[in-house]
């Protein structure tokens, strides 16, 4: 029986064999070798049809998503400096401007001094407003004044232009599709490598087991390329 090469003692104290690098064009080299890469067809198609596949191309977003800044939850626009002193016991009293701010609908009056707006999850924050507080935490004082029974900071349940994705962010290409994202990025087609469908299938059945019409397509949906990007 062979016994494998032991290192020398000297070699293991020094730890030598991490400080032995390659340069970048003999690492690309090995890379590319173990890799056998070889060509793969690509085809320009719609999003839909993209599901699951790996990008031929990147994609780059044109516009920032959110395109504004945005309420993530249901109650009043304010200034956080209004409440900066707001407790249960000892609440801040707002005037309410006469307007209500959902999705879809352009603020048209800034939040003042001692002012807030009522705002929907995923309305526009209206100038002058850099937080937003539940309205859990608020309640009605008069028609148009309400009592705010906690402090909030600035940017709190508020989601500011192009913090899911900013504008010319791309999706580099071998990367899996994932259909929402880039849904964000406005795109209606992306370049995508050729679906394997050989692949898919076995693919789907290891993962899945035998699926029966009409969830074979949805169980397919999930699968890749295989060769290039996975899941």
């Amino acid at each position: 029986m062979t016994k494998a090469p032991q290192p020398k003692i000297r070699d293991s104290i020094d730890q030598d064999q991490f400080l032995t690098i390659l340069s970048r064009e003999e690492a690309l080299e090995r890379f590319g070798t173990a890799l056998f890469p070889r060509h793969l067809p690509d085809e320009q198609c719609k999003l839909a049809d993209a599901l699951g596949r790996a990008l031929a191309q990147d994609v780059t977003a044109s516009v920032d998503a959110p395109p504004f800044d945005r309420s993530n939850v249901d109650g009043f626009a304010v200034r956080s400096a209004d409440l900066a002193f707001a407790t249960e016991g000892t609440p801040v009293r707002l005037m309410l401007n006469d307007e209500v701010i959902a999705c879809g609908v352009a603020p048209t009056r800034p939040v003042l001094w001692g002012t807030a707006t009522a705002i929907a999850t995923g309305g526009p924050l209206p100038r002058g407003a850099d937080s937003v507080v539940m309205i859990e935490h608020t309640q009605r004082s008069g028609v148009r004044e309400i009592d705010v029974r906690r402090a909030t900071s600035p940017g709190q349940f508020v989601s500011y232009a192009g913090s899911d994705i900013a504008a010319w962010f791309q999706i580099k290409f071998l990367l899996v599709v994932v259909l929402s994202a880039v849904h964000g990025f406005w795109a209606r087609s992306v370049r995508a490598f050729a679906r394997d469908r050989g692949v898919a299938e076995r693919r789907a059945r290891d993962r899945y087991g035998d699926v029966p019409q009409p969830d074979r397509r949805r169980a397919l949906a999930g699968e890749t390329d295989g060769r290039l990007a996975k899941f």
